[in-house]
């Protein structure tokens, strides 16, 4: 997984950056067949209305005006007078800078190229988060939880299409 920037703050191995209130509001995906740099997005303005949701470098939903410009190592969201609400930049081949307003109604982070904004005043900066399944979660209420871990698989559970996965007693007589 690359390393994500976001103000000063640095997080490594996370399959998702920021919940805010239980929704994903960036997402990093694997780069598209040229290599080039592929992000979701759910944007807002600093009041916490949606101004666009974004998959895969292309709009899903938006206010009038908004687009999403995009190459070989920038995506962006731009609002109708042509300033950037979002921003992710891929710095090096591991490396990628996150800025932007995301968020829902009354639960607004800004990402700025020093720190990350948090709701009632809150900064985030020079941190390193590492190693977890959700770096930052921000729920609606303003608890803010950081190296929030993901379940692990049960053991002994898995889903497979393929019968020659499954030991010999498991199988379908034929």
């Amino acid at each position: 997984m690359p390393i994500v920037i976001i103000g000063s703050n640095t997080i490594t191995n996370c399959s998702q950056v920021i919940l805010v209130a239980g929704t994903e509001v960036f997402r990093l995906r694997q780069p598209d067949a040229e290599g080039h740099l592929v992000a979701d997005f759910l944007v807002c303005d600093a009041a916490g209305e949606p101004l666009a949701r974004t998959a895969r470098n292309g709009i899903l939903q938006s206010v009038a005006g908004v687009v999403v410009r995009h190459g070989p190592t920038v995506s962006e969201v731009l609002d109708g007078t042509g300033r950037i609400r979002a921003r992710a930049e891929q710095l090096d081949a591991e490396t990628v800078r996150l800025t932007g307003t995301f968020g829902v109604p009354g639960t607004v982070l800004e990402a700025t190229a020093d720190a990350l904004r948090l709701p009632q005043q809150g900064v985030i900066s020079h941190c390193t988060i590492a190693g977890t399944g959700t770096a930052i979660e921000v729920q609606a209420q303003g608890a803010i939880t950081f190296g929030k871990l993901v379940a692990p698989p049960r053991p002994g559970f898995r889903v497979t299409n393929d019968v020659r996965a499954l030991p010999q007693k498991q199988r379908r007589p034929k």
